[in-house]
C-alpha cells in the first residue's frame, strides 16, 4: 500500500507541475477574453482532481499489469474510452433503448374544391406511431466524460431569456437535456381548437435547474474507477510473492 500511494502522490505532483506552468498562460487568456473568474477557478479545480483520477489509473494498472509498457498503452486505452468511448456508449445505448411515440392529429372535412362547410365540420382524429430512442436512460455513461464534467460544474450563466451566455452554459445544458424522457403521446395538430393553448416549454435555464448536475454523477462514477484500479494494484504489489514470473515488476 505505501509503494502504491507513494506513486500514486509522485505522478499526481508531476501532473501538477504542467498544469502550475500552464496556469499564468490560462489566466492571461482569461483576462483578456473576459472569462468570469469565478469560472477559472472552477476550472481549475476541476483540472486538478481530473490529473488525480488520471494519475490514481496510471498507478493502479501499472501495479496490476507485469509489463511497463503495456501497462503505459492500457492507461492511455482507458482515457480514450471515458474521453471518445463514454460519447460512443451514450449514443448507441440511447439509440438501443427506443420507446414508441402517439401522434395526434385532426383538421376540417373539405369538400372536392378545398371548401369548408358552414360551419366547419371537424374530421376524425388520425394517430401516427413511431419510435424515438430514450437516451434519458443512459445519460450517466456521458456524466464519466471529464470535458463533460469539467463543462457542467462550471457555473452557468444565462441571460433575461433563460438562454446560456457562454461555450460551457450551453454544453451543460446539451448534457442535462438529455434527462429529459420524451413524451409517449402528442398532439401535432387541431384545426377544430378554437382556443389552441400554446404547449409550455421549460428555457434552457429551467430545464437546467430541475436536472440532476451531470459533474457530480461524474466524480462520484471516476474515483470509484480509480480506487479500484489502485486497490487492485496494491494487492498485486504485496511482498514477498510466493511465485512472480521472469521480468515482473513489483512496482
Amino acid at each position: 500500500a505505501e509503494i502504491v500511494l507513494a506513486k500514486f502522490v509522485a505522478a499526481w505532483l508531476t501532473g501538477l507541475s504542467f498544469a502550475v506552468i500552464a496556469v499564468p498562460f490560462m489566466l492571461v487568456a482569461a483576462v483578456s477574453g473576459g472569462v468570469d473568474p469565478l469560472v477559472v477557478f472552477v476550472s481549475l479545480v476541476v483540472l486538478i482532481v481530473e490529473i488525480a483520477i488520471i494519475a490514481a489509473i496510471g498507478v493502479g494498472l501499472s501495479g496490476i499489469l507485469a509489463r511497463p509498457l503495456f501497462s503505459v498503452a492500457v492507461t492511455y486505452l482507458v482515457v480514450a474510452a471515458l474521453v471518445i468511448g463514454t460519447p460512443i456508449a451514450f449514443t448507441l445505448g440511447g439509440a438501443a433503448v427506443r420507446t414508441e411515440v402517439t401522434q395526434s392529429y385532426r383538421s376540417y372535412v373539405y369538400d372536392e374544391s378545398g371548401m369548408t362547410a358552414n360551419p366547419p365540420e371537424c374530421g376524425p382524429w388520425e394517430t401516427t406511431t413511431y419510435e424515438v430512442p430514450r437516451f434519458d436512460t443512459v445519460w450517466w455513461i456521458l456524466s464519466a466524460n471529464p470535458f463533460v464534467i469539467l463543462a457542467d460544474a462550471t457555473p452557468a450563466r444565462f441571460d433575461s431569456s433563460g438562454y446560456p451566455e457562454d461555450l460551457f452554459g450551453n454544453f451543460s445544458y446539451l448534457v442535462r437535456s438529455a434527462q429529459i424522457p420524451p413524451e409517449s403521446e402528442r398532439v401535432s395538430w387541431d384545426d377544430c381548437a378554437r382556443m389552441p393553448q400554446p404547449q409550455q416549454q421549460l428555457t434552457p435555464e429551467q430545464l437546467y435547474n430541475q436536472t440532476t448536475p451531470s459533474w457530480f454523477v461524474g466524480l462520484a462514477v471516476q474515483p470509484v474507477l480509480a480506487a479500484a484500479l489502485l486497490w487492485w494494484g496494491g494487492s498485486r504489489t504485496r511482498t514477498p510473492s510466493r511465485t512472480l514470473p521472469p521480468g515482473t515488476r513489483i512496482a
